[in-house]
């Protein structure tokens, strides 16, 4: 028996919001792909307000791909710039920095394996 698909459009998946005061970056990230659906893949859609700089270290594996806006992704000081069409890979263990200068950014962020609920951006 094959396991059902899962469909799940943009304004149904779970929402979390972050505060530039509380996370230092004010965004909104959907959960359109989560570790409980029973899968081995996570992705978010996420809409990052300008101006933006944030960083960390996540285990998974982790791409992140501009649907619109600019900015600079780095990946152990190594700088890619970040538009709409380009994907970044950011292995587990590394470090990366995210930096949306000028206009909000929208980004798509696959995760592998799937992060635990409510630990990514």
């Amino acid at each position: 028996m094959s396991a059902q698909p899962i469909r799940r459009h943009f304004s149904e998946a779970p929402s979390v919001v972050y505060e530039r005061e509380t996370h230092g970056v004010a965004a909104e990230s959907r959960r359109l792909v989560k570790r409980s659906d029973g899968t081995r893949l996570g992705m978010h859609h996420a809409t990052i307000e300008a101006p933006a700089d944030y960083a960390g270290v996540h285990e998974e594996d982790m791409v992140f791909y501009a649907l619109a806006g600019a900015g600079t992704v780095f990946v152990d000081d190594e700088e890619h710039a970040f538009g709409p069409g380009v994907a970044v890979l950011v292995k587990g263990g590394s470090r990366y920095r995210h930096v949306v200068p000028d206009e909000t950014q929208t980004v798509l962020l696959l995760f592998s394996p799937a992060p635990t609920e409510g630990h990514h951006h």
